[in-house]
């Protein structure tokens, strides 16, 4: 099962660390990136940003029992 979860960006390493210690190294992730070019004057910047900001998928077996879902709540 699919769940969507609000992380702040800085935090996105620590919370995927800490949800693969709970649940498992099962647990995949889905959180999209676009780059683009920005020009400025002669010469270009690449710069990624997420598509969804804040918000990222995390799917996993064990979240289709409610327990695992409430031990990974907060």
């Amino acid at each position: 099962m699919w769940v969507v979860a609000k992380v702040k960006t800085k935090r996105l390493n620590i919370f995927k660390k800490n949800l693969i210690e709970k649940l498992g190294k099962d647990t995949e992730f889905y959180h999209p990136k676009i780059e683009y070019r920005k020009y400025f004057g002669d010469k270009f910047k690449k710069i990624e940003k997420f598509v969804l900001e804040n918000y990222i998928f995390c799917y996993n077996e064990k979240f289709n029992k409610s327990s695992s879902i409430n031990k990974v709540r907060f």
